[in-house]
């Protein structure tokens, strides 16, 4: 799109009006996954391209690719908890070490998330290990949470 008056040609879900809904979601579908492709999980190809000057001063762009992953690191946090999955929550408590780590009013989150992994990896055996994981599941309230 070369002018920001025009309406958008490429990936418009609204010009698809031809087909049924099977190939419209598979439309949607392939948009979004090309969209995840390149803006959330890029290659490396794509890191050293958004390294360049002009790309590395797009504040909007960067604070929008910050939330769009946060979000989407709670909503696996979320999905693993919910699933009762203790193996994928270790995973995605090293994940979210980063993110508390370089925000300066979450350091005792990033000091549980770095004490917590390194009793899974380093200082439990392999049992006790396995019992921390999934004791971070145990729901001691009862009922649905």
């Amino acid at each position: 799109m070369a002018d920001v008056n025009k309406s958008p040609k490429e990936n418009n879900p609204f010009l698809f009006n031809g087909g049924n809904d099977e190939e419209k979601k598979a439309q949607t579908l392939a948009v979004l996954d090309k969209f995840v492709t390149q803006y959330i999980y890029p290659t490396s190809d794509e890191d050293n391209m958004e390294s360049s000057d002009e790309d590395s001063t797009d504040g909007v762009f960067n604070y929008a690719l910050n939330l769009l992953k946060s979000f989407i690191i709670l909503l696996d946090c979320k999905d693993a908890v919910a699933s009762g999955n203790g193996e994928h929550l270790a995973l995605i408590q090293k994940q979210i070490l980063f993110y508390f780590s370089s925000i300066s009013g979450f350091n005792s989150y990033a000091i549980e998330m770095l004490i917590s992994t390194v009793q899974n990896e380093v200082l439990l055996s392999p049992r006790e290990a396995h019992q921390c994981k999934w004791a971070a599941l145990t729901n001691w309230k009862g009922g649905k949470d």
